[in-house]
């Protein structure tokens, strides 16, 4: 997890695709889960990640 979690850390930083995509290309089923486990890695939301 913590691989998919520094991949998912970059493309957020570095890309502009969705967060739902970048969820389905880290194969999550449901990018519910994504934000889930990435809030619990990171300490904060995608969203808010990516903008900080």
């Amino acid at each position: 997890m913590h691989i998919r979690m520094q991949v998912a850390q970059e493309y957020l930083k570095t890309t502009t695709l969705p967060i739902k995509h970048i969820a389905y290309m880290l194969a999550y089923t449901e990018p519910n889960n994504f934000v889930r486990a990435f809030t619990a890695y990171t300490g904060q939301s995608p969203g808010k990640y990516r903008v900080d």
